[in-house]
């Protein structure tokens, strides 16, 4: 067990980190994929109630070299992903 609290921190950062990641590659991408082919150049997916998760999810499609861009929704946050 964990007995430091800024370990837990991080450990727990990482699993959120590596479960958006794969996220991202199992259900956005092929999302991305899909738009591509039919010729479109937008995606606006759901995020999440938690705008930093939500925030997260965008940086990683920011490292992939996306333009993402977060808006306020109801009840959950968009993120839109232009390419």
């Amino acid at each position: 067990m964990i007995e430091n609290t800024g370990e837990l921190a991080k450990v727990r950062r990482e699993v959120a980190d590596n479960y958006l990641r794969e996220m991202w590659e199992e259900k956005v991408e092929p999302k991305i994929q899909k738009k591509v082919a039919k010729g479109k150049s937008r995606l606006i997916i759901r995020g999440f109630y938690s705008p930093h998760s939500t925030e997260q999810l965008a940086n990683i499609g920011r490292e992939f070299g996306y333009e993402v861009q977060t808006e306020q929704g109801f009840p959950l946050e968009k993120i839109c992903i232009y390419w």
